[in-house]
């Protein structure tokens, strides 16, 4: 069983080689690796070219977009299943692929394969687990399938087409939203996580056009179409608009606390400081105290006595 991967990049200096590496690394050989550059004028293409005899395919010409670059990997694939990994995104481990062929070995009727993604920024790091076949929908009113976790049936994407690239940010979910409404799809979710996904790409840096997009599909979505799925889909975001205003109290009460506590060490702050001034006055007349005592002739008599004790010692 072939299994083709394909990572698109852009001006992706920084983390290519990791996600280069976490492929070639695999302890599973029958893979196909296309990497698909967008022309980048960083020194994404001198890295990638290092590892050019462990690359199948890889290509760097101007792209539209992200999935416009996908559906050119998609093109050029010759594998059973295909796989997307992102450029700042990596294989969790070098047994990832060969765990899913052995799934995948296992349940033959498989379409297609997700699993769990590891979502990390650069303070936190949390695991994604995606729902069971039957719970996607709802998942995906609010949230998407990891296409990063997710391996695809090459004749998939020859009979249900490939992504929209009038969407610049969620075709993917466009895509997912449209196979869903074919019941001779099988899906099959497999509890392993499969890969680390960047939380800083381009769907989250732009979230106002992510969401708005987001709702342009979802509008469109033959599968939400129906008075039951308008309800499902009011209540959902019900619940999410009372999740953020808690959200929103709880972290006003949290900042009051902090302000409180920043108040606090303030003034215990500003009690030190006022000691310490006292104290460097203290010093500073114990000093001058010292420096008159000096020019007394009691001074001069105790030194001429030192110095005469020291010099009568044998």
């Amino acid at each position: 069983m072939k299994i083709s991967i394909i990572t698109v990049c852009k001006n992706a200096e920084k983390t290519i080689k990791k996600a280069i590496e976490s492929v070639i690394n695999q302890t599973y050989s029958d893979l196909e690796y296309i990497v698909i550059d967008g022309n980048s004028d960083d020194k994404t293409k001198k890295i990638i070219e290092q590892y050019k005899t462990q690359i199948n395919n890889w290509i760097s010409e101007p792209d539209t977009g992200i999935y416009n670059a996908m559906n050119k990997g998609i093109k050029i694939a010759t594998g059973d299943f295909i796989y997307f990994l992102n450029s700042d995104d990596y294989l969790l481990d070098n047994d990832v692929i060969q765990d899913v062929v052995n799934y995948l070995s296992d349940h033959p009727n498989c379409d297609i394969i997700y699993g769990n993604l590891e979502a990390r920024d650069k303070d936190n790091t949390i695991i994604v687990k995606p729902p069971q076949p039957e719970k996607i929908l709802e998942w995906m009113i609010y949230g998407s399938m990891p296409h990063q976790a997710t391996f695809t049936k090459a004749n998939i994407f020859e009979k249900y087409g490939l992504f929209n690239e009038d969407y610049k940010i969620v075709a993917d979910v466009e895509w997912y939203l449209n196979l869903l409404q074919y019941n001779d799809i099988n899906w099959h979710y497999y509890p392993r996580t499969i890969a680390s996904y960047a939380l800083d790409g381009l769907s989250t840096k732009d979230i106002k056009l992510t969401r708005v997009e987001y709702w342009q599909v979802h509008n469109a979505a033959q599968v939400y179409q129906g008075n039951d799925w308008d309800k499902k889909r009011l209540l959902k975001y019900q619940d999410i608009i009372l999740y953020f205003e808690e959200q929103l109290i709880l972290s006003k009460k949290n900042n009051e606390q902090l302000q409180k506590k920043i108040d606090n060490v303030n003034n215990k702050f500003q009690s030190s400081q006022t000691l310490v001034i006292e104290q460097k006055h203290k010093i500073q007349e114990l000093q001058q105290e010292l420096e008159a005592m000096k020019t007394s002739k009691f001074w001069k008599l105790r030194a001429l006595w030192f110095k005469l004790r020291n010099s009568l010692r044998f």
